[in-house]
C-alpha cells in the first residue's frame, strides 16, 4: 500500500470515527462510532437535491428531501396487491425532460422493480399535496393507482404489456428508454420511457457443447402482451446470489444488466456467469461483439452473426457501466478475480474493437460493485466496496482516480453498502446501506467529495438497495446512477 494511499485511509477513517483496517469491527461498537463526530446536523447545503430509494424489506418507496432530511412522500408496493414485492433497483428521469423544470421537489418521474414478483413500476412524484388530486384516485388495487396522502401515482408496466423482470433497471443517457433485465429469465426488456410500450425484449442463451453464447427477440403475442410477466419464463426459481454462478444451469449466462453507450448507438448487457459483456447495435437489435472483462480471459470470437464462441472463462462478473464520456466501459469481475476491467471503448464506430486494456485492483477481500462518476468531468470514480457483516468488516465506498484507473483510498459506510451516486453539483457523494443480508442497521449517508471524508447521516428504516438523486437535466443523467449499475 502506497503511503497516499495509507494517509487518505487514516484521514477518512478519523472523520467518521471508524478505522476499516486492523480486526474484525464487532455491529455494535461500528454502530456507536458511526454515528456521531459528523459535521452535519443542519441539512441545507445538500439542497437543491432529491435522492429516490426503495426498500427491500419493506415494500416501500421513498422521495427524500435531502436539503431537509425529510420524506416527501411514502408508497408500499405491498398496498397494489404485490405481497411478494422486494422493491429492488431505481431509476429516474431528468425533471427538465418531463416536467419542464430543475426542481424536483416540484415533481419527477422515477422506475422501480421488485425481485420475486418482477414486477416493474413507473413512479411519479406529484409535488407538494393538493386536495384535488383526490378527486383522480381510480379503484384501490388497479394498475394505476394514485396515493393522494403519500403523494406518489405508480403504474405497474408489467399489467400493461406482460413483462416482467426483476433485477437492474436503468434508463438511457438521451431518457428516451428505460431497461429492466432479469438473470433468472436472461432477458433484457427496452420500453420507451415516455409511453411505456415495449420496444424489444432480448433473450440470451448460453451453448454448454458449442461454447456459445447468443441472442433472439422475443416476439408478443398476438394481442401484444408478452407471456413474461411475474414467474413466466423463469429459467430458474430465484435470482442468481453473488459467488453462487456457478450454481446456476450451464446454459445460462444470466443476463444481468443493459447499460448504454452516452454517445448514443450501442447497447451493452454483461453476461454474469460468463464474465463478459455483449454489444448490442439498438438500430437494427443484433448483437455484434462480446468483450471478455476478466483478466488472462480472450475475446469471444464470432462464429456466425450473432453467435459467440468462448475460449476459455476465467472469472464470473456482475455490474457496470460507461464513463460519462463514453470512452471507457467497466466490468467487475468479482467474487473470483475482485477486480474491476476497464475496456477502452473509445472507438466508437467499431465495438469489435473493444478490450479490456487494464484492472483496478487492490480491494483485498471486499467485492467490488456499483459504480458512480463525479460531474463535472468524471476524474473521480466512487464504486462500492462490498462485505458482507459476517466477514467481519463493514462496506465502503472506493475513491477511483480515473486516470490512473487506481485505488485512492476508501470512505467508511456501514454493511452491506449500495450504490454511491454523486449530487449533480459535483459536492456530494451518497451512499445507502443495511439492503438486505441479515444486517442489523441501515442508513443514507453522505460525504464530501472535496475531501471524501463522511460529513452526514440519516437513519433509513426501510433497508435500502438502490438509491438515486433524481437528476434534473440530461447532462446530469450523463452522472446518474440512473445509467450505470
Amino acid at each position: 500500500m502506497s503511503s497516499t494511499r495509507r494517509k487518505f485511509l487514516a484521514g477518512g477513517a478519523a472523520a467518521a470515527g471508524l478505522a476499516l483496517g486492523g480486526g474484525a469491527v464487532k455491529a455494535a461498537e461500528a454502530l456507536k462510532s458511526m454515528t456521531g463526530k459528523l459535521k452535519y446536523t443542519d441539512y441545507t447545503p445538500f439542497a437543491p437535491w432529491v435522492a429516490f430509494f426503495g426498500g427491500k424489506s419493506t415494500g416501500m418507496i421513498t422521495a427524500l428531501d435531502l436539503g431537509t432530511g425529510t420524506a416527501m412522500a411514502n408508497a408500499s408496493v405491498r398496498w397494489l396487491g404485490d405481497p411478494y414485492g422486494i422493491p429492488h433497483h431505481v431509476a429516474a428521469m431528468p425533471t427538465q425532460v418531463t416536467h419542464g423544470h430543475s426542481d424536483a421537489r416540484k415533481g419527477f418521474v422515477a422506475f422501480i422493480n421488485t425481485q420475486i414478483s418482477s414486477n416493474i413500476y413507473k413512479v411519479e412524484y406529484l409535488g407538494p399535496f393538493s386536495k384535488d388530486k383526490l378527486k383522480t384516485v381510480p379503484k384501490w388495487g388497479s394498475p394505476e393507482f394514485k396515493f393522494p396522502a403519500r403523494n406518489f401515482a405508480i403504474t405497474n408496466v408489467s399489467r400493461r404489456t406482460g413483462v416482467g423482470a426483476g433485477v437492474h433497471i436503468t434508463v438511457s443517457p438521451d431518457a428516451k428508454w428505460m431497461t429492466v433485465s432479469d438473470g433468472q429469465k436472461d432477458i433484457a426488456a427496452v420500453f420507451d420511457a415516455k409511453t411505456l410500450d415495449v420496444v424489444k425484449v432480448l433473450r440470451f442463451n448460453f451453448d454448454i457443447t458449442a461454447q456459445t453464447v447468443s441472442m433472439e427477440i422475443v416476439r408478443p403475442l398476438a394481442t401484444g402482451m408478452y407471456e413474461l410477466d411475474g414467474t413466466k419464463g423463469n429459467k430458474i426459481p430465484k435470482e442468481v446470489s453473488m459467488g453462487e454462478e456457478d450454481k446456476a444451469p450451464k446454459d445460462m449466462p444470466v443476463c444481468d444488466a443493459m447499460v448504454f453507450d452516452p454517445r448514443g448507438k450501442w447497447a451493452t448487457v454483461s453476461f454474469r456467469r460468463l464474465g463478459a459483456i455483449s454489444v448490442i447495435d439498438t438500430d437494427t437489435w443484433e448483437m455484434v461483439a462480446v468483450v471478455s472483462t476478466a483478466e488472462g480471459q480472450k475475446n469471444p470470437t464470432q462464429v456466425k452473426k450473432g453467435v459467440f464462441k468462448f475460449a476459455g472463462i476465467k472469472s464470473t462478473m456482475h455490474q457496470q457501466g460507461f464513463t460519462p464520456d463514453g470512452n471507457f466501459l467497466m466490468g467487475c469481475n468479482n467474487v473470483i478475480q475482485n477486480n474491476v476491467g476497464v475496456i477502452d471503448s473509445s472507438n466508437h464506430a467499431d465495438p469489435t474493437k473493444w478490450k479490456t486494456v487494464t484492472f483496478i485492483k487492490g480491494w483485498g477481500r471486499f467485492l467490488p460493485f456499483h459504480m458512480g462518476f463525479r460531474p463535472p468531468n468524471g476524474a473521480k470514480l466512487y464504486m462500492t466496496s462490498w462485505s458482507h457483516q459476517k466477514h467481519g468488516k463493514d462496506s465502503a465506498i472506493a475513491v477511483i482516480d480515473t486516470k490512473k484507473w487506481e485505488i485512492m483510498g476508501f470512505i467508511p459506510v456501514g454493511p452491506d453498502m449500495h450504490t454511491p451516486q454523486c449530487t449533480y453539483d459535483g459536492k456530494w457523494v451518497t451512499a445507502v446501506h443495511g439492503g438486505w443480508q441479515g444486517m442489523s442497521y441501515a442508513s443514507f449517508i453522505i460525504a464530501d467529495c472535496e475531501t471524501d471524508t463522511l460529513v452526514a447521516r440519516m437513519p433509513m428504516q426501510m433497508s435500502p438497495h438502490g438509491h438515486v438523486i433524481v437528476p434534473h437535466t440530461l447532462e446530469d443523467l450523463k452522472f446518474s446512477h440512473s445509467t450505470t449499475v
